[in-house]
């Protein structure tokens, strides 16, 4: 199979009354990630760990950002696939992370919420990238 590179889909950044920031994470939320990676699993992810799962055409990831630091994280590694033999695009997520000082908060607005639904909309579905 011969597929093109996927571009993420050029999405605005959000914010929510309780504070939260959410968007679309760039490479220099690496270092951020690793340590929430760390912080929830007790398992260090290194910058090369990071750079195989996340820093390739097919994955993507939503960060959840408050008073500037990492609070959630949501990703998804993407691959080619052959569905009833046509060729398309699907992603497995992955690395679901939200910090546990922030997790007691409202369902419609916490971290995880966020993180899921920006991803979903962004990624997944009718004209977007992913099955």
């Amino acid at each position: 199979m011969d597929f093109a590179v996927i571009d993420a889909p050029n999405k605005s950044t959000t914010t929510s009354a309780s504070g939260f920031f959410v968007r679309i994470a760039t490479k220099e939320d690496a270092p951020e990630v690793c340590n929430l990676f760390k912080k929830i699993f007790q398992q260090e992810m290194t910058a090369e760990h990071w750079r195989w799962k996340y820093d390739r055409p097919y994955s993507r990831e939503i960060v959840v950002y408050r008073n500037e630091e990492l609070v959630a994280h949501y990703g998804g590694v993407g691959s080619q696939v052959l569905l009833a033999g046509v060729e398309s695009t699907a992603i497995q997520i992955t690395d679901l992370m939200v910090d546990p000082a922030v997790r007691n908060t409202v369902r419609s607005a916490s971290p995880f919420y966020l993180s899921a639904k920006y991803f979903l909309e962004s990624f997944v579905g009718h004209k977007n990238p992913f099955l």
